[in-house]
């Protein structure tokens, strides 16, 4: 007699589930540190540029247009880092509620996996008591052919 676990559809779905949402979790932090990496080489590129902007003043080699030029620059590059933060905040919403979506699956699957396992072992109990019960009958078996 073979073990079949009546919910067996439903924990092979829920692993499946897991997997999934474990991937999209993946995708998620992968997209977060890309944008981390932009976001630092913007700031990378705005202190650079602002090094040579107070040495060019410093120095009071810069024109007119190359102060417009530098404070058009970094009025843009700023824009660009509120728009990249603003993406990365979004993603650790996502992140966020993917962790949780994952949290639930694995609380669900985990029940269902508690449940095969107590049905395992009342399959066990019960292969038990019928190996017990035959053992019985062929011992009694033999008992009355020698009481005979």
């Amino acid at each position: 007699m073979k073990f079949k676990f009546s919910l067996e559809a439903l924990l092979k779905a829920k692993e499946i589930k897991v997997n999934l949402i474990q991937k999209e979790l993946a995708e998620i932090l992968k997209q977060n540190e890309i944008l981390k990496g932009k976001i630092q080489e913007v700031e990378k590129n705005l202190y650079e540029c602002r090094d040579i902007y107070i040495k060019k003043c410093n120095k009071g080699d810069i024109s007119a247009d190359e102060i417009l030029n530098f404070q058009t620059y970094f009025s843009s590059e700023e824009i660009k880092r509120k728009r990249i933060l603003e993406e990365l905040e979004k993603q650790f919403i996502k992140e966020k509620e993917t962790r949780e979506k994952l949290a639930e699956i694995n609380k669900e699957k985990k029940g269902i996996e508690k449940l095969k396992e107590k049905e395992f072992e009342a399959f066990i109990k019960e292969l038990e008591q019928r190996e017990i019960k035959e053992l019985d009958e062929i011992s009694s078996g033999r008992f009355a052919r020698k009481a005979k």
